[in-house]
């Protein structure tokens, strides 16, 4: 067990090596104007690691945006009813005044 241990850390300084002997070649096959990738395989890499703190902090950002785009349309939606309400009123008194008006004739 001690030694898959010892060669797994080999394997990051190993992916980083590559990676740097593959930018290497790059420079230089612009530089002279051969194209020295034709004949190599670009390696991907697909090491990662996770940051945890990243994550929650992402998570915690979206929760907060994702609060404030329902408060706003609360208040909108609220706004909105608020003014249809006080129209609607505004409309009835107008047509008693009218009806009040229209008897008093």
């Amino acid at each position: 067990m001690s030694k898959v241990k010892r060669e797994a850390k080999l394997i990051p300084q190993l992916i980083h090596q590559v990676e740097k002997f593959e930018a290497t070649v790059v420079k230089l096959s612009k530089s002279s104007g051969v194209d020295l990738l034709r004949l190599m395989r670009r390696s991907t890499n697909r090491d990662f690691k996770i940051s945890l703190p990243d994550v929650e902090q992402l998570l915690s950002d979206r929760a907060r945006q994702q609060e404030g785009k329902e408060n706003r349309a609360n208040k909108r939606a609220a706004h909105k009813s608020n003014a249809n309400g006080e129209d609607e009123a505004g409309i009835r008194a107008g047509v008693a005044d009218h009806d009040a008006g229209a008897g008093a004739r």
